[in-house]
């Protein structure tokens, strides 16, 4: 996506769930997911992250703990 839109922002998409699976995300699926988007933003490449199934964080309180070790990660402009 980077090389066929190099002059266009891009942003990352997560989802809060497994979606069809009808399962939750383990600890290490979500700070794993997570880690990656926020190692990429450091890197300059996606230009943020939009989060989906926000309801999650409410149904599951510690996704809401995981995010915020996650994002703590995120360099500082």
């Amino acid at each position: 996506m980077l090389k066929k839109f190099p002059d266009k922002p891009i942003l990352g998409s997560l989802y809060l769930d497994a979606g069809s699976e009808g399962r939750w995300l383990t600890e290490q699926e979500f700070k794993g997911l997570l880690d990656f988007f926020v190692a990429k933003i450091n890197e300059g490449k996606p230009a943020g992250l939009r989060a989906f199934r926000v309801q999650s964080l409410i149904e599951r309180p510690e996704y809401v703990k995981w995010l915020k070790e996650s994002l703590a990660k995120l360099k500082k402009p």
